[in-house]
């Protein structure tokens, strides 16, 4: 698991997004969040999702999730759309969002959800997702095979001090 906030320019993100992928392909299970400070249609995320998948597109392909499920509806309106663009009472349009979660090939993504601005009470939306690592993948070394009643559940959050 990595908890990721690449800062500097193009080179620092470029490094650090071929650091991840390259640490990625030689692990068993990989879950990589954070505040990555791209978008997604920069080089720096195609270089990310040629190797892990964006937990958000697993669920919403079409990067607008339906929040109602989870009880959270349209506030306030958002001022950055980097935190979402609410197009209705229930549907947040994280296209241009920079904070992600991206897992490895072989993790489910069962649910993924932002809590927007100002109600996840920082500069950012709250992310979360609920995975399941695939029953049928081959475990990391010595820890067997695991089974389809195993889950995970991610909080990534930032707060304010």
């Amino acid at each position: 698991m990595s908890c990721s906030h690449p800062a500097g320019g193009a080179q620092a993100k470029i490094a650090h997004a071929r650091a991840l992928v390259n640490e990625a392909k030689g692990t068993g299970f990989v879950i990589a969040g954070g505040d990555f400070n791209f978008k997604q249609k920069s080089t720096y995320y195609k270089l990310m999702t040629g190797t892990l998948v964006d937990s958000w597109l697993a669920v919403w392909p079409d990067g607008v999730g339906d929040m109602s499920a989870h009880g959270i509806h349209r506030g306030k309106v958002l001022d950055r759309p980097s935190s979402g663009v609410w197009l209705d009472k229930n549907h947040l349009d994280m296209k241009t969002r920079i904070d992600h979660i991206f897992v490895s090939p072989n993790v489910e993504v069962l649910e993924s959800v932002y809590l927007p601005v100002p109600d996840s009470q920082t500069d950012h939306p709250a992310h979360w997702t609920v995975l399941r690592f695939k029953p049928d993948s081959i475990a990391p070394p010595g820890q067997g095979r695991l089974n389809n009643q195993r889950e995970s559940l991610l909080f990534i959050r930032e707060k304010k001090n």
